[in-house]
């Protein structure tokens, strides 16, 4: 098994270097329509886009963690620095090309701290329900940016239901030309992926599989061809004129006053950017076993967004698309990502006059078929099948995203995934035991048919014990106790229980109490070794005396009382 590839080190062999060249030039041609479609979703000059898709490239090739990942400008991250851009222009007045390097910047200082402290796990807060529900969600308000740029109809607003209002009362003024672009865009991407590809894939499999990805540049060299020659460019929005040359290389003007609004969107930025990228990589990592590091991540997509910030762009993030164009061209190393930046780099040199002759309808084209498949209703459903409150969860998050927007979706979806952990942590399952005749084994016996013995009571909490359930169970044991006045000995089965915190502790200690005055003792079995210790520590088995912790449900069953066992018919409900 490979490990995770450690930058570009060491360097590739001549032939994986020209493998590496040609993945890089295949992929530049997809970053270049996609940074400028991307730029503009951001509501940044196309030209931003290509920046953001120059040096943070490469740089990941010298921190990153995997081979094939390749970093740029995505839909999501670009929507929501057009959330955070516009709204800093609308209390401050500020221009939003600044205030997106900015963002960058402090993005890719948040990745680095990160990953200095070895803070990757952080990733493991945002739950799927919750990203599939703010995935969708993005997904809608990014169909929705796009429609004025595929109908030709102008707007003023941005809210996603003023939008659909304003577009639905200006239908009439819709361009046609505009919208036949955007569809022809969408029908074209479509070819080269589909019967293009099969028609290729069986006597060449690599040139299928890199043309499939090629429908993108080809619709951008067409709708320029088209602008060019047949007076389309009067008809239909262009992208506009594009600066040559290399972006500047300087720090973007900085305002306290501003920039600790801009943190809170940072760090959102910083924690989907860093979920993407890990998704991505570890989903191809795993085909070839290799080794996809969250805390070197960090590094990686830090350093990224630290050169975006210094070099004019705005916040980058690992993408799918390009990232499986990488892996079928064949990248080796993460050289491709080099050669990629190098691709980009000629492009600002020599064709930013062409670029700016090409139809904004092509561009919103190639965002709303690359946002399609955020939008994941089957999983939602499946979601849905087998675990109701989760479902719930996705949905209140993509509800969340369209009516109250992304930053303060994104925190309710996370809020409401807490709370459902907090109730789950303090609702745990909570089952009487017996003993499988014949067996050491132990089942609910609800479940099973099992021994049990007259005037004990076995019951085995499934979670740890903490704040949230202490009283939940002990209110629980107690109900126990009154619909069963013949027990006298009450063993908490502990074999799930990984935690007990001061809280449940003292909860414990009061149930000694108050079983002690009913005359009834408790016992423990089959306490993990870390919770004995800090049970041993607190005093606790001395408080328990003359109730005793046993090291097996068998020695407590056995050991417990003098009777026969007998039967429980209770059977499976």
């Amino acid at each position: 098994m490979q490990s995770g590839k450690k930058g570009i080190w060491p360097f590739p062999d001549a032939n994986s270097l020209g493998q590496d060249a040609i993945a890089g030039l295949v992929i530049a041609a997809m970053l270049i329509p996609q940074g400028m479609a991307y730029a503009l979703l951001a509501g940044l000059p196309a030209q931003v886009g290509l920046y953001a898709s120059l040096l943070p490239t490469a740089a990941y090739a010298l921190f990153g963690s995997s081979r094939y990942l390749a970093v740029g400008p995505v839909a999501v991250v670009s929507l929501m620095v057009a959330t955070a851009t516009a709204l800093l222009s609308q209390r401050h007045g500020l221009d939003p090309v600044p205030v997106a390097a900015s963002l960058a910047l402090a993005s890719g200082a948040i990745l680095m701290l990160m990953g200095l402290l070895r803070l990757g796990f952080i990733t493991h807060f945002l739950s799927r329900p919750v990203l599939l529900g703010f995935m969708g969600g993005v997904a809608v308000l990014i169909g929705l940016s796009q429609l004025p740029h595929a109908l030709g109809i102008p707007v003023e607003v941005r809210e996603p239901f003023a939008l659909v209002g304003e577009l639905a009362g200006n239908w009439q003024s819709f361009s046609l030309p505009t919208l036949l672009l955007a569809i022809g865009t969408v029908l074209l991407i479509r070819l080269f992926s589909g019967p293009l590809a099969r028609l290729l894939q069986p006597r060449l499999p690599t040139a299928g599989l890199i043309v499939s990805r090629l429908g993108a540049l080809a619709a951008v060299v067409l709708g320029i061809t088209l602008a060019l020659h047949t007076g389309l460019g009067e008809r239909t929005a262009l992208v506009g004129e594009i600066p040559r040359g290399l972006p500047s290389f300087a720090l973007p003007p900085i305002e306290l006053a501003w920039l600790m609004e801009l943190l809170g969107m940072a760090f959102l930025i910083s924690l989907i950017g860093l979920m993407e990228s890990v998704s991505v990589g570890r989903a191809l990592a795993a085909r070839d076993g290799e080794d996809i590091q969250p805390n070197r991540e960090l590094l990686g997509l830090g350093a990224s967004n630290l050169v975006a910030g210094l070099s004019a762009a705005y916040p980058v993030t690992g993408g799918l698309a390009r990232t499986l164009v990488a892996r079928d061209a064949g990248a080796k190393s993460p050289l491709a990502g080099v050669f990629a930046a190098g691709g980009v780099l000629l492009a600002l040199l020599f064709a930013t006059p062409v670029l700016a002759m090409l139809p904004r309808a092509i561009l919103a084209g190639i965002i709303l078929l690359a946002v399609l498949p955020l939008l994941d209703f089957a999983s939602i459903r499946d979601t849905w099948r087998h675990n109701r409150p989760d479902a719930t969860v996705a949905l209140i998050s993509f509800a969340s995203v369209l009516i109250l927007g992304v930053e303060l979706g994104l925190l309710t979806g996370l809020a409401v995934s807490l709370a459902l952990l907090l109730w789950r942590i303090s609702q745990p399952h909570v089952a009487e035991v017996g003993r499988v005749p014949g067996t050491e084994h132990f089942r609910n016996i609800r479940r099973h048919q099992v021994e049990t013995r007259p005037g004990l009571s076995m019951i085995r909490v499934d979670e740890s014990l903490q704040f949230p359930n202490s009283r939940f169970l002990r209110d629980t044991l107690l109900e126990h106790l009154d619909t069963h006045p013949e027990t006298r000995d009450l063993v908490l089965v502990c074999s799930a229980i990984n935690e007990i915190d001061s809280t449940a502790l003292e909860t414990l200690e009061e149930l000694v109490r108050s079983l002690a005055a009913r005359g009834i003792r408790l016992h423990l079995s089959e306490v993990k070794g870390p919770v004995l210790d800090r049970l041993r520590r607190a005093g606790f088995p001395a408080l328990l005396a003359p109730g005793r912790i046993f090291f097996t449900n068998q020695a407590a069953f056995e050991e417990i009382g003098a009777d026969k066992p007998q039967q429980d018919q209770s059977v499976a409900q």
